[in-house]
């Protein structure tokens, strides 16, 4: 028994560390401000599988991450340790694939924009950091057969890396053996971007050989005190969708200044056929940021006024279909609620960022096709977990889990 003395003492003093660190955990989470999803009109349902993020500031050194549902409030710290080692909470698509496909996700970005999945295959490229320095020279590309469970890797430089000050994947498609990853390639000069444009590299995945790079447009990427140029990067399937957009400051009466956004030229390109068109845009009408496409309809989103508006834009003929206005109750709406919404199974999800003392958040459900609200809510504290004005809290960006 003296023999093993230290190794039982060691067992008994982690098994007691381990204890008191999940005590008090669960002691610290319960003095934190917790939140339900409050219905006001529509569907509860369509709310079902919504995840928001939100951040919690108390002091300079006091951060918390938490994520509410429908079925109310989930801190970093309340979550399995597999979880909270990583320190953050990772995209919920890119936690599901670990949780599916552990061995292949290992190391792996969980940004949806590096997958493409089939009910067959399960495709990854992503431009990993240099070792040696924070840059990117090569495309680290894995496909995973789910029937067979085999794995195709390779690294493969990034064609004419040198040329370019940034290169990032934006989308990934994989027909038969060929895998083809769309980038954002950006050159710069004297600290400012010069040119921006959209490549697609195609590599043979049994020769793991390059056998074409196009480049499908060259952008304008500028800024000026007025305002700035944006550009937004759509793949779905075979099909890209590259919008230029302008950004304007607009300063109110008040001295203070929002952002107001317009689309100025969109371009698809087919992977498979090798195609591309712009297509035509309404004439002296502002018409918003795109936030996605179904069949031939185009859905950008702007905001104006405290309102949210969506319009419904026919590609064959540029002609704007229909249009709706949606009053949202939060004082300060921006661009970035804009970017941060998501569109899944033709519904479009809304959520401001940020947290008002003075007021509740709002939770907007718009199904695209029928251009009406499917769900208005908000996100109410709970009980006597009400928000201390010391406290400074952020909703950030909603997820949908399957």
């Amino acid at each position: 028994m003296r023999k093993y003395w230290k190794t039982i003492a060691l067992s008994v003093f982690i098994v007691i560390g381990i204890s008191m660190f999940y005590i008090n955990v669960n002691t610290v989470t319960k003095e934190f401000p917790r939140f339900n999803f409050k219905i006001i009109e529509g569907n509860e349902e369509a709310v079902d599988k919504l995840v928001i993020n939100g951040d919690l500031y108390n002091g300079m050194t006091n951060f918390e991450q938490f994520r509410v549902n429908s079925t109310g409030t989930t801190y970093l710290r309340d979550e399995p340790f597999s979880k909270r080692i990583i320190g953050y909470y990772q995209d919920i698509y890119g936690e599901d694939l670990q949780k599916e496909y552990r061995t292949f996700m290992r190391g792996k970005s969980t940004d949806p924009a590096k997958f493409y999945e089939t009910d067959e295959i399960l495709a990854y490229a992503e431009t990993p950091y240099s070792f040696w320095s924070y840059d990117t020279y090569e495309f680290e590309i894995d496909i995973l057969n789910k029937k067979t469970k085999k794995t195709v890797s390779f690294s493969t430089p990034i064609p004419d890396r040198a040329n370019y000050w940034y290169v990032a994947p934006y989308g990934v498609y994989v027909d038969e053996n060929e895998i083809s990853i769309i980038t954002l390639n950006e050159q710069v000069n004297e600290d400012v971007i010069e040119n921006t444009s959209v490549h697609v590299y195609t590599y043979n995945i049994d020769t793991e050989q390059l056998v074409g790079e196009e480049v499908i447009d060259s952008l304008n990427y500028s800024s000026s005190e007025d305002g700035y140029n944006d550009i937004q990067v759509m793949a779905i399937d075979e099909n890209i969708f590259i919008s230029q957009q302008k950004v304007n400051y607009i300063e109110t009466e008040d001295d203070f200044a929002y952002e107001k956004v317009n689309t100025e030229k969109i371009i698809h390109y087919n992977v498979n056929t090798h195609t591309k068109e712009e297509f035509t845009l309404p004439e002296k009408q502002e018409i918003g940021m795109p936030i996605t496409i179904i069949g031939d309809e185009l859905f950008l989103a702007s905001i104006n006024d405290n309102k949210l508006e969506i319009i419904s834009l026919n590609l064959i003929e540029g002609e704007i279909n229909s249009q709706k206005e949606i009053e949202v109750s939060n004082s300060f709406l921006s661009l970035y609620d804009l970017y941060q919404a998501k569109v899944k199974d033709g519904k479009y999800y809304f959520i401001p960022s940020s947290e008002d003392f003075n007021e509740t958040t709002m939770i907007t459900v718009v199904d695209l096709e029928s251009l009406t609200v499917d769900y208005l809510g908000e996100i109410e504290p709970v009980g006597s977990s009400a928000i201390d004005e010391e406290v400074e809290m952020y909703f950030s960006y909603p997820e949908l889990r399957k």
